[in-house]
């Protein structure tokens, strides 16, 4: 299976977190968790409208971007997920 996380060629984070997802700490939100790193609250998006919402106020992000058939791939064995700050846009984008 090919490496799906080659962050440094990610140009939709600014920065790119070395934490995982499933070593931050659970909230009373399943989709929102607690880095004891950095002291903020990640958000897990389901959509790239949700990134595109989290990244518009600058809020810490995990999200997932696969195919169809990388996701039945990856169904059978574990992963990890990019997590980091998402850009955000310029007032003059």
């Amino acid at each position: 299976m090919p490496d799906l996380y080659d962050i440094r060629g990610c140009s939709l984070l600014d920065y790119y977190c070395a934490q995982d997802w499933n070593s931050l700490v659970p909230t009373n939100d399943p989709g929102l968790k607690f880095c004891t790193e950095c002291q903020k609250n990640v958000k897990f998006c389901k959509t790239y409208e949700e990134f595109e919402e989290m990244a518009e106020i600058g809020h810490c992000v995990a999200f997932l971007s696969f195919t169809h058939e990388e996701i039945e791939e990856m169904k059978k064995q574990p992963v990890t997920m990019p997590m980091g700050l998402p850009k955000r846009k310029s007032s003059t984008d």
